[in-house]
């Protein structure tokens, strides 16, 4: 049985839940969603976000988890099951392709930076790290990148290096390795709720999804301890007879399945 190595309080450790987005209103709001996730390949990843979380067994997971040696694999175990998470199997639940940059390989480009003023509304006065600056499709997929593909615990009102590198990148169709950034980020999260009294998980569905496929669910469901496991995915279970397979799936079903969720969808209203 592996070590336990997060020590905080499991009742405060949050789980972000990835939210679905409402592609007509992102669109009103200037962010064309359909057709960067037929730039970005990201279909299959959006169809997943009409699955519940494993809230238990991703805690369950977070408990156990390490980096391992070389960087490139989340080792943990579930009621004493090894789970690994990587970027092959990210691929595999997602559907997306490893390939493309991320915010750490970009900010390597110094040079660029200056660049990022093309993100602000050169009416008002230069202000780097206010979002309120930023011009409308600027914003908008910075608020929408927060509560989804660069998850965050809570709502800032301050821009990161990383948000303007993330939103800079999506603004000017650079193809993005999402499926190399989800575990970037995953790891990263690792570390601080490690270190730190307040922590988070991100990208809890996806999670949940390579429980799923790994036969997690299959044995915990067989021999596991808690009944309230069983009663959770029945509650997904409704759901996932209703979802096609990532990598099959065409653009206008998954256009119908997203608008057709309507009660978890992100909410882009413009700012007072």
């Amino acid at each position: 049985m592996s070590a336990i190595t997060f020590y905080g309080n499991e009742e405060t450790l949050e789980i972000i839940q990835e939210k679905r987005p409402n592609l007509p209103r992102l669109k009103h709001h200037g962010l064309d969603l359909k057709r960067s996730m037929q730039l970005q390949s990201w279909i299959g990843y959006f169809t997943l976000l009409r699955d519940p979380i494993f809230i238990v067994l991703v805690k369950e997971f977070w408990k156990y988890a390490k980096i391992s040696d070389d960087g490139n694999t989340i080792l943990s175990e579930i009621f004493r099951l090894p789970i690994d998470v990587t970027i092959s199997s990210i691929v595999r639940v997602t559907g997306c392709v490893s390939s493309g940059v991320t915010i750490d390989e970009y900010q390597s480009y110094l040079s660029i930076v200056e660049r990022f003023r093309v993100l602000h509304d050169s009416s008002v006065s230069y202000e780097p790290t206010n979002p309120g600056t930023l011009l409308p499709s600027a914003k908008t997929w910075f608020r929408f990148s927060l509560s989804n593909l660069h998850p965050q615990a809570t709502a800032r009102r301050t821009l990161s290096h990383d948000d303007i590198i993330f939103v800079f990148l999506l603004i000017h169709h650079f193809k993005i390795n999402l499926p190399k950034t989800i575990l970037i980020r995953l790891k990263h999260a690792i570390e601080i709720s490690r270190t730190q009294t307040q922590s988070y998980i991100p990208y809890g569905r996806i999670l949940s999804e390579i429980m799923i496929q790994d036969k997690i669910w299959e044995l915990i469901k067989n021999n596991g301890p808690d009944n309230a496991l069983v009663e959770e995915r029945c509650a997904r279970d409704d759901i996932r007879q209703k979802r096609p397979k990532p990598g099959w799936i065409s653009i206008e079903i998954i256009t119908d399945t997203i608008e057709a969720e309507q009660d978890s969808n992100i909410d882009l209203k413009p700012e007072n």
